[in-house]
């Protein structure tokens, strides 16, 4: 019906309309308010910066990618899984030792600088969120085999399936 109104008549746009809707991370899932959503964001646009930066080793693309790292951490202390990956990434490609590092203190300095926030609050409560992060992943009392196979399950959703499909069918490396 929403199609019609709109008068769309491209076939792949209305599929991509509707699938957009449905993803819970794009769709009616946004409605949802947690640090997944800008994670997602940040993440994106350092892996964007990432990539321009191994193409155009340029000093403004390390400040945006340590910048959108910074940001990252803000909403969630996931982004720093970006490092070990982008690391082995480049391992995987062979680009490690052509990886330029001469742009590596600006990417550390702006990641710290947009962080800042998290890390002045944790030092005035004593580490405090660090330290709950580190309990809750890390001192579980009897292991269930429910929880990995949930945290799958959830992660498969929040990729959601198609985009994790045409993302298997690209043959570019980068992807």
């Amino acid at each position: 019906f929403i199609f019609q109104q709109l008068k769309l008549e491209n076939k792949i746009f209305n599929l991509w309309f509707a699938l957009t809707w449905i993803s819970p991370l794009l769709g009616f899932g946004t409605l949802l308010l947690t640090p997944d959503l800008p994670l997602l964001v940040f993440w994106s646009l350092s892996l964007l910066f990432f990539l321009k930066y191994l193409d155009q080793p340029k000093s403004i693309h390390a400040i945006f990618l340590g910048t959108s790292l910074g940001l990252g951490f803000l909403s969630k202390y996931m982004i720093v899984l970006f490092l070990p990956l982008a690391l082995i990434a480049l391992w995987k490609n062979g680009l490690l030792k052509k990886f330029p590092w001469r742009h590596l203190h600006l990417i550390a300095f702006f990641g710290l600088l947009f962080c800042l926030p998290v890390l002045i609050w944790n030092y005035q409560n004593s580490w405090a969120s660090f330290h709950f992060q580190f309990k809750h992943g890390l001192e579980q009392e009897n292991f269930n085999w429910r929880w990995p196979a949930e945290y799958l399950l959830g992660q498969i959703l929040i990729i959601f399936p198609l985009v994790f499909f045409a993302a298997l069918g690209n043959k570019d490396p980068r992807v």
